[in-house]
């Protein structure tokens, strides 16, 4: 997707004057529908696990009767479905979709209730299968298969269509997450996360979210890139069975293109699925991109811009030309609504100049 400007999001959000937030359990308005006092909601948007949101309600509690008020317990129901939308004046964005996985009653000098929901993906975490056989054609096919019996859980997908298989089985072992985490996108090079009710399966180089252009001094409060060192060669092998002969695929990772080489470390795997040159060069592909985002870290924090979202970018601008200015993916986002007002931090592993 393309690049967005904070000019282009100031006249979106009414120069950011008026923060604005939304939370829905079952299609009611909480906010604009209740007397229940929010006194923060922190949404945690995920690449790589599941998306939460954390609701503070104060307001809840009858002193007269000792007790907490009716309505409550009717609002929030273990299961019930969530939406968080956060923005400024009427322009809102929806950032979460989920169901309740926690509901804490405190009673203290101000008694409170603190509602945790999480997306899909826990829900496909739990899941446990041993030997599970799924006959598909491709790997989008077994996707389609396992994520539909989810539906209640999340609103729509959005999935890239791969190859046909040469075999009609796939095997399935431990949970449904780790299925298509492990087996599903390694070997169709895909990724997979969930954003606002939305379920993907897509190419790993499918840009689906804006890329958000920050300017140092102006935009962002505070900003670090941190890199360690990695000289490695990711090796993946497989047999060609037809021609009776071995197929490989080497990928080099480095941290930075500028870091002296001492010894070069090796991560050499033998993988059944792989059939030709192809197939392992789309895993050792995959292998490698995961190393690098573990190597290329960095974080930063600015006012609540509700398109930072895991699965974007954001483009540092005007911080250093050389060590810092560039293109940041965005592996976690956080999004915290409180009396101080609406602010976003987020976590990125892997940039580009």
């Amino acid at each position: 997707m393309a690049t967005i400007t904070m000019a282009s999001l100031a006249m979106k959000y009414k120069d950011f004057r008026v923060p604005a937030l939304k939370v829905k359990s079952g299609g009611f308005d909480l906010i604009g529908e209740s007397d229940y006092a929010v006194e923060s909601v922190e949404v945690t948007l995920s690449q790589t696990a599941a998306s939460a949101a954390v609701i503070k309600l104060t307001n809840v509690y009858d002193l007269e009767t000792r007790s907490f008020r009716s309505d409550v317990s009717s609002d929030f129901i273990l299961g019930e479905l969530v939406e968080v939308e956060m923005g400024y004046g009427s322009s809102l964005t929806s950032l979460f979709y989920g169901y309740v996985d926690e509901i804490t009653y405190e009673l203290s000098e101000n008694p409170s209730i603190r509602v945790t929901a999480v997306d899909v993906r826990r829900m496909m975490m739990g899941s446990k299968k041993s030997n599970i056989s799924h006959q598909v054609k491709s790997y989008s096919d077994a996707f389609n298969e396992v994520i539909k019996k989810y539906k209640p859980a999340y609103k729509s997908k959005n999935v890239d269509v791969t190859d046909k298989l040469e075999t009609d089985c796939i095997l399935q072992n431990g949970s449904d997450y780790e299925f298509i985490k492990e087996e599903l996108c390694k070997k169709a090079n895909r990724d997979f996360f969930v954003h606002a009710g939305n379920v993907y399966f897509k190419e790993i180089t499918a840009e689906l979210f804006y890329t958000v252009e920050l300017e140092w001094a102006k935009d962002i409060i505070s900003f670090q890139r941190r890199a360690s060192f990695q000289d490695l060669v990711i090796k993946i092998m497989g047999q060609d069975v037809d021609k009776k002969e071995e197929v490989t695929a080497e990928v080099k990772v480095k941290a930075d293109d500028k870091q002296k080489s001492l010894v070069q470390s090796e991560k050499t795997e033998m993988n059944a699925s792989v059939e030709d040159n192809n197939d392992a060069k789309k895993i050792a592909d995959h292998k490698a991109d995961e190393e690098k985002k573990q190597a290329r870290q960095a974080s930063g924090v600015c006012i609540g811009i509700p398109e930072i979202q895991a699965g974007g970018r954001v483009k540092i601008k005007d911080g250093d030309a050389e060590l810092i200015d560039g293109t940041y993916d965005i592996m976690e986002a956080k999004h915290i609504f409180s009396g101080d007002g609406y602010q976003t931090s987020f976590e990125v592993g892997g940039w580009k100049r």
